[in-house]
């Protein structure tokens, strides 16, 4: 297995119900905007360090 292939078994389990291999956890609206404010603190964080 390679480390592409573990990564993505990781995130995708993650995304299991407990105990259930076919049904999803839902996402709610909170989710994805806790999911975008992480993603633009470290889209800063990178264009801060090339800007050095």
């Amino acid at each position: 297995m390679t480390i592409t292939d573990r990564r993505n078994q990781i995130a995708h389990d993650a995304d299991l119900v407990d105990g259930d291999l076919e049904q999803r956890r839902p996402i709610d609206e909170h989710d994805v905007t806790d999911a975008i404010k992480w993603i633009d603190r470290i889209a800063l964080a990178v264009a801060h360090v090339l800007e050095a």
